[in-house]
């Protein structure tokens, strides 16, 4: 008696600590090399659930007379044995079968060697099923012992349900990892396309100019002016060349950044200075409004300063005939926010979904790296950019970035 009270004290202990097991496979070893060494009993067999082949398989065996895995011993969720689990939601005990009618339920017990099938289950669910076989000692099985195993029973079933969904979700987590990788590199593939073609196709018009003057260059050598003409375009294309690629490298490998507390209406004010007699000559009104109240923010001064100059030229340059410059600075939410805003020609409806791609530009001249730029300074410095423009009405551009603690 002191021995059986001791295994039914195991089995309640062991049924707590199940839900710490996450996988399967090792849970269902668990279960039945327990079951098997510490009642002792022939043997354990546990079958479980099969989502993918929809069936009761063979999942686990322990003790003298276990079952071999490679029997791929299963059953049908239609089985009469799975039937009467489902309905009775009780323990099938041996003698029970004796009085039992139905012949497919007693030949799965003898198939099995089961003197006990304890049934797993989550409310209307049958998670899967522990079939027993008669204990070492020869003794029986008694009503404090089906308690316990019916006790272990409701225990396995919910940590192995929770050790199916965990691995589910890990299963998942993969597949997902392995999408993202996959797309992660079509996109830098496609990038790469990108950046290539817009490369060649910057880079193409200066080369032009000069492959074009100098196969005239032989027989108009001794003409002077055409020399300087050619020397002068010459230079002024290769300076181009240099800018594509300054430009483009800059967008492919950014600076690493130099993080110093910064005011951002200062920057803003040392570009508006920069600024000051273009926007006199273009007759364009500048407002400024200053508000973060001297808050900081930690950042790149110089890249930061290319920021706020790049999106005042931008405004400019859309306001050729004159209009309205506004530069605010505001606190809101922990985020110091700047806002630009022109009067000028705006971005219609359908050019605003691709003005932060690289290589897209309205201008004439320009290569279309600008705001792509700005916006990867931005997105490093942990901050948000947004845009928001009517056609011939104006231009608005919002830049949030975190305050200093």
């Amino acid at each position: 008696l002191r021995e059986q009270r001791r295994y039914q004290r195991t089995l309640q202990l062991a049924a707590r600590g199940m839900t710490q097991v996450r996988n399967v496979g090792r849970l269902a070893s668990l279960i039945t090399r327990l079951v098997s060494r510490t009642v002792p009993v022939t043997h354990a067999t546990l079958l479980l659930w099969d989502a993918t082949h929809r069936r009761y398989a063979l999942r686990a065996s322990h003790g003298p007379k276990r079952t071999a895995l490679q029997s791929r011993y299963a059953l049908e969720p239609d089985h009469s044995l799975i039937q009467w689990l489902l309905g009775q939601r009780r323990i099938l005990t041996e003698e029970e079968l004796t009085e039992h009618s139905d012949p497919a339920i007693r030949e799965q017990m003898a198939n099995l060697g089961a003197a006990l099938i304890i049934p797993g289950l989550i409310e209307h669910r049958l998670i899967g099923l522990l079939a027993l076989g008669p204990k070492r000692s020869g003794a029986g099985y008694s009503s404090d012992d089906l308690h316990a195993f019916g006790t272990l029973a409701h225990e396995a079933a919910i940590a192995l349900e929770n050790a199916g969904s965990y691995e589910e979700l890990v299963k998942v987590n993969e597949q997902l990892k392995a999408a993202s990788e996959r797309l992660a590199l079509q996109e830098r593939l496609a990038a790469a396309g990108q950046f290539a073609a817009g490369m060649a196709h910057e880079i193409k018009n200066p080369l032009s100019a000069i492959k074009t003057f100098a196969q005239y260059l032989p027989e108009k050598y001794q003409d002077r002016a055409f020399r300087d003409k050619f020397f002068r375009i010459v230079q002024s294309e290769i300076d181009r060349i240099d800018t594509i690629v300054r430009e483009l490298s800059d967008f492919a490998k950014p600076a690493p950044l130099h993080l110093v507390p910064v005011h951002l209406s200062q920057l803003a004010d040392d570009a508006l200075t920069m600024l000051s007699s273009q926007c006199l000559k273009q007759g364009v009104e500048v407002r400024k409004a200053f508000g973060e109240n001297g808050a900081t923010i930690q950042a790149d001064a110089g890249q930061l300063k290319q920021v706020v100059y790049n999106l005042l030229l931008n405004g400019l340059e859309a306001m050729e005939r004159g209009g309205r410059l506004e530069v605010s600075t505001q606190l809101h939410n922990g985020y110091l926010v700047l806002r630009v805003a022109d009067t000028g020609c705006g971005i219609s409806e359908e050019q605003q979904k691709s003005v932060w791609d690289p290589f897209f530009t309205t201008k004439e001249r320009g290569m279309g790296l600008g705001l792509a730029i700005v916006k990867g300074i931005i997105e490093r410095h942990g901050g948000q950019i947004s845009l928001s423009s009517l056609a011939g009405q104006g231009t608005s551009i919002e830049i949030r970035l975190p305050r200093s603690a």
